[in-house]
């Protein structure tokens, strides 16, 4: 299997919002939920452009990351499904306990903020999880085709 590269600008972007994400945690407010919320869109965002505009190994990679991120970011956040799916998803109930360790019972809109933050970061998480199974399930297919195979029932002239 080969060593996933990333350059230098995208590891300090990815610094970047996680930093973002920590500060939003620490010190839990609307405006801090609110950048958090925006950060994982602006990455989803990002992801959705690499589908578009890039080929091959890493479009695979940025396939997985966009459509997970994305699936995760509604059931956590759109009208209907925040209500209904959202209290079932694994993480709620990890937010919850944890911002009852870290605010205590300080004030419920607090805790809200926590866990809005929580899972935008929670979204990233699993878009980039989401990269990493489609780059495995890419790899595992192109292993799995004959040597000169399309993967469409066509050879290839080398």
């Amino acid at each position: 299997m080969t060593i996933p590269r990333f350059s230098l600008g995208g590891l300090m972007a990815v610094v970047a919002l996680a930093a973002v994400f920590f500060v939003a945690v620490r010190d839990p407010s609307d405006w801090w939920s609110s950048v958090a919320f925006t950060g994982a869109v602006a990455f989803l965002g990002v992801a959705s452009l690499h589908v578009a505009y890039l080929r091959g190994r890493a479009r695979v990679f940025w396939a997985g990351a966009s459509s997970f991120g994305w699936g995760y970011l509604a059931m956590a956040f759109a009208p209907g499904l925040e209500s209904s799916i959202r209290p079932r998803l694994a993480p709620t109930l990890v937010l919850e306990t944890m911002s009852l360790i870290a605010l205590g019972s300080t004030s419920k809109v607090r805790a809200e903020s926590f866990e809005d933050a929580g899972h935008s970061l929670v979204a990233v998480l699993v878009a980039l999880l989401g990269g990493l199974i489609a780059s495995r399930i890419a790899l595992r297919s192109e292993r799995a085709r004959p040597e000169g195979s399309t993967g469409e029932g066509t050879s290839v002239a080398r």
